[in-house]
């Protein structure tokens, strides 16, 4: 069984990215923390603010727009306008996922 690994910092965009980020950067609170309310392993946030998977499970998906609603009705959410900033900057920063086993393959073609 071959693994697929990949280049150092992948990162692509989706909703559940957008939400998880904001939800933890809103809390200013760091991954390992982040997941102790989930009861994840903070890879399990990596992975989930990196894109690594599109689904989480419905407990999950429930927390995370718990989190996100109370934050928004205290007034603690960060602003779209600052988020969508630092989320661009971030992929801009940590460019886009790509398979070591591709990257090879073009190097080798070229």
């Amino acid at each position: 069984m071959s693994k697929i690994s990949y280049l150092k910092t992948p990162f692509k965009p989706t909703t559940l990215s957008k939400r998880v980020l904001r939800a933890r950067l809103s809390l200013r609170e760091t991954q390992k923390e982040f997941a102790a309310r989930f009861m994840v392993s903070h890879i399990t946030v990596y992975s989930w603010e990196h894109g690594r998977t599109s689904k989480i499970q419905p407990i999950h998906e429930r927390i995370l727009a718990n989190t996100l609603s109370n934050l928004a009705a205290n007034g603690l959410l960060m602003a779209s306008e600052l988020f969508d900033t630092i989320y661009r900057t971030e992929i801009e920063r940590k460019g886009t996922q790509v398979p070591v086993k591709e990257a090879l393959k073009a190097n080798v073609g070229a």
